[in-house]
């Protein structure tokens, strides 16, 4: 009898590690996900930006605001700009007077910050950097959290855009 309630509470206890684990893993997958894709769509959009808006734009904190002019400096209107922006742990783009969600709802965007990497007079460069963690959870004590970070320049007028 003592053997058998070895065995068991050998086998419950892998089975808790089990769930656990892939529950982490599962919550992981989607942190990295989110922050891919809101680093490609930031990098999409900047790249074929005519400018940036400095005035409506804060830089270099966290959290940061990046507002784009897309077709010409400086922005004619506010519906030619794209403006990146954190709110209540949610990476939101708002474009063409349209508010979309860049995060799941399933993660909390921690730090969002854009610093401005640019040579006076030569490009406009900009760093992203997003660092997410996962909400909720009643599987793990440390919840899963990943940072992404990329560099990139507004290219329209350099013979890159499509």
């Amino acid at each position: 009898m003592g053997i058998l309630g070895l065995v068991l509470s050998s086998v419950v206890a892998f089975s808790i590690e089990f769930v656990t684990s892939r529950a982490k893993a599962d919550a992981l997958a989607e942190v990295a996900w989110n922050n891919r894709y809101a680093v490609g769509r930031m990098a999409a959009e900047i790249r074929e930006a005519a400018g940036y808006n400095s005035g409506a734009s804060t830089l270099g904190a966290n959290p940061s605001t990046l507002v784009l002019c897309l077709t010409a400096m400086p922005c004619p209107l506010a519906a030619d700009q794209a403006a990146f922006s954190l709110s209540a742990g949610r990476l939101y783009l708002t474009k063409n007077g349209v508010t979309l969600p860049l995060t799941s709802a399933k993660l909390t965007v921690t730090n969002f910050t854009v610093f401005d990497r640019s040579i006076t007079g030569r490009t406009r460069d900009f760093r992203i950097r997003i660092t997410s963690q996962a909400a909720g959870g009643a599987y793990w004590t440390v919840a899963p959290t990943a940072t992404y970070e990329t560099t990139e320049r507004i290219r329209r007028g350099e013979g890159f855009s499509n």
